[in-house]
């Protein structure tokens, strides 16, 4: 294994911005896409048997992990469980539960299967919020004291313990980010058993109270922010970025070039909202802090070579692996910036990068709740459809780890800790309290 390794080591400070552009680019979200399958198509023992091989040909020729990590005995665990569930014929609803189990073993959050797919109606109409291992009712958008007990017939705590097995989980809040977003989704609910009649469950709350709710296309998302386009504005003398989605694209330069107006201006404060952002490209976030003043921290990329990344990326590797270290200190700005990040569990890939330079780079203030992704992440997926059940799958192949090596933390905690609804107004008075 060791002859397959290769190390570079990159010293040239424009060569590895390229690099850095380049291999996070893509490493922003797991795989969403919707699939044509049938959730109720019977696959046969074969079928199965074949899906199955692609599923660990992939997992295990692309992943950086089994390079990379000595210690393997949960995932030999999980595979041996999984190549003993999938002797039989099932249907394609269950294969897609035994695989996700075991692609969850690696606890990577870019690993994964889609689940919100293959349904007309994939979402119960009910607005939900997960807080400290409960989930409370939601109306209008305001949270009330009244909790969740059974979607269906089952137990709310049932349903936790099968998103947890199904939906790989980093941290804490990768586990309430599941917890959360995934109880409305009807092809999770299924899974858990719970009882649907004419597309419609029935609800029992903790009041005592029975309400029926129907599936519908619509999700009902529990955060007010970390929707729509991204866009600017200013708050005061705060210059509030309210970046949804790391993407460079015509919009970016807009908001870039009024950053540089108002910093030119006189202007010092600059707020950067990443709450509900699940990544994208890392370059957006680059140049914002480019603008001001501010470069990127080390990070180390540790890329793994295959034929399926060559075939997806163009590599000109087939094999091995390769750890690009950079060399640029971070370096706070020569302008009196005060710069805050707001973050929530959503925040995820390219936004928790952005969160990891600021903290590694002593660049600013994070206000909110940690990310669901861990400060060093596997990322950047390479994407395949199986052959019979025509399941999507997403694989990283890439590692990104901090520039501070000595942090082993799996959670980026806040400087101010507080709730992500609360984070904005925290953000706002930290900034007007700096003269």
């Amino acid at each position: 294994m060791q002859q397959n390794i290769k190390v570079k080591y990159l010293k040239n400070p424009g060569a590895i911005i390229l690099i850095m552009l380049l291999v996070v680019c893509l490493s922003g979200c797991s795989v969403q896409k919707e699939t044509d399958s049938s959730l109720n198509q019977n696959l046969t023992k074969v079928q199965v048997q074949d899906d199955r091989e692609q599923v660990i040909e992939y997992l295990e020729n692309v992943h950086p992990f089994f390079l990379l990590e000595q210690d393997q005995k949960e995932y030999k665990a999980a595979k041996e469980k999984y190549m003993k569930a999938t002797k039989r014929a099932m249907p394609t609803a269950e294969f897609r539960e035994i695989t996700s189990i075991y692609l969850s073993s690696l606890n990577d959050g870019h690993t994964t299967l889609s689940w919100e797919s293959g349904e007309e109606f994939p979402f119960l109409q009910m607005e939900a919020s997960y807080e400290e291992g409960r989930t409370y009712l939601c109306e209008n958008g305001e949270k009330t004291d009244i909790r969740i007990e059974e979607i269906g017939g089952v137990s709310i705590q049932d349903i936790y313990q099968t998103i947890d097995l199904i939906r790989p989980e980093e941290n804490q809040s990768a586990m309430a980010k599941n917890r959360e977003r995934f109880l409305t989704v009807k092809s999770v609910l299924a899974c858990c058993g719970v009882e649907m009649k004419d597309n419609k469950v029935q609800v029992l709350f903790s009041d005592g109270k029975e309400k029926q709710y129907s599936f519908g296309k619509k999700r009902f998302e529990t955060m007010s922010y970390g929707v729509g386009e991204n866009n600017w504005y200013k708050e005061g003398d705060i210059f509030v970025i309210d970046l949804n989605l790391c993407v460079v694209d015509t919009k970016l330069d807009l908001i870039r070039s009024e950053l540089r107006r108002a910093i030119n201006t006189g202007c010092h404060k600059v707020m950067i909202d990443v709450r509900g952002n699940p990544g994208g490209d890392s370059e957006a976030c680059s140049l914002l802090l480019n603008e001001l003043g501010m470069s990127v921290p080390d990070t180390t990329v540790i890329c793994r070579y295959s034929s399926f990344a060559a075939e997806q990326r163009g590599y000109t590797e087939k094999e091995g692996i390769a750890t690009y270290k950079g060399s640029i200190k971070a370096e706070e700005s020569g302008n009196p910036i005060e710069l805050v990040v707001l973050s929530d569990k959503y925040t995820f890939s390219s936004a928790t990068l952005l969160c990891t330079w600021i903290r590694d780079g002593k660049l600013g203030k994070i206000i909110g709740e940690a990310s669901s992704n861990q400060p060093n992440a596997y990322g950047d997926i390479l994407v395949f459809t199986l052959k019979n059940s025509k399941l999507e799958i997403g694989i990283s192949h890439k590692k990104f780890i901090r520039s501070d090596q000595y942090k082993e933390e799996n959670m980026l905690i806040p400087d101010i800790e507080t709730s992500a609804e609360d984070a904005y107004q925290q953000g706002v008075g930290y900034l007007k309290s700096r003269v």
